[in-house]
């Protein structure tokens, strides 16, 4: 079968029926690509038990760091001694308009849904590119310790869509939903004829692929072990 590996996400959901919800409200500060997508997901239920933040409100790191040192406030005056060795405490001493010289501030864009160990963001700079880096940090990590996640947000919307909704990384929500909308999954090989994966920290990567003629899409995600389903459906 001829597969077509150069799908975006928003293609693909397309694909599955997805139509831009009217409750969606566009926000002007995030990416184009980023609204088109949401406004895609929002009362989609292939998106129940989302990585992505759907029904989102605007939160940046700098605002956690600061919920942080509120909650901490009277545990370090009770504790002074503890509180050299505490990142946050560090930017306690700080005004806000210098964190910038510890780290840059963070748009949360989603979390995983699982287990709420990580969260994955947008630098405040990048918010006015076409299709930015998109980062993460997990709850063990500094305040700093943020990394990328992906290249790019292209990227990462592929991963949300094909490796964590319809991959059913770590829940069937849409396998469940698409099969009760007629379609079929199947796990399968993946097929070595990949032409496009997107890559990701950790050796992590993703694929994507709608064969038209026969109505199946391939999806596949491999990080240590390679998960992969034709999701098929008759005309």
């Amino acid at each position: 079968m001829a597969v077509n590996y150069n799908l975006n996400a928003l293609e693909i959901l397309k694909i599955l029926g997805g139509t831009p919800s009217p409750d969606y409200v566009p926000d002007p500060q995030i990416p184009a690509m980023l609204n088109s997508f949401l406004s895609m997901a929002k009362n989609n239920p292939l998106f129940a038990t989302p990585d992505i933040h759907v029904d989102r409100e605007t939160w940046f790191s700098y605002d956690s760091i600061q919920e942080r040192i509120d909650e901490d406030a009277e545990y370090w005056r009770e504790h002074p001694e503890e509180c050299e060795d505490d990142e946050y405490y560090s930017f306690s001493q700080l005004p806000r308009d210098r964190w910038h010289e510890k780290t840059a501030n963070y748009l949360y864009i989603g979390s995983d849904y699982a287990a709420g160990v990580v969260v994955w963001g947008i630098r405040e700079e990048d918010l006015n590119k076409e299709d930015p880096p998109v980062y993460m940090l997990h709850e063990m990590d500094e305040p700093a310790g943020w990394k990328v996640f992906s290249e790019t947000l292209s990227g990462f919307l592929m991963y949300i869509l094909c490796g964590s909704t319809l991959g059913c990384e770590f829940y069937d929500t849409a396998k469940n939903v698409l099969e009760k909308q007629g379609w079929r999954y199947e796990a399968c090989e993946k097929p070595a004829d990949v032409s496009k994966e997107y890559s990701f920290v950790f050796g992590m990567t993703v694929c994507g692929g709608w064969d038209a003629e026969n109505n199946v899409l391939l999806v596949s995600q491999t990080d240590g072990t390679c998960r992969t389903y034709r999701i098929s459906r008759t005309a």
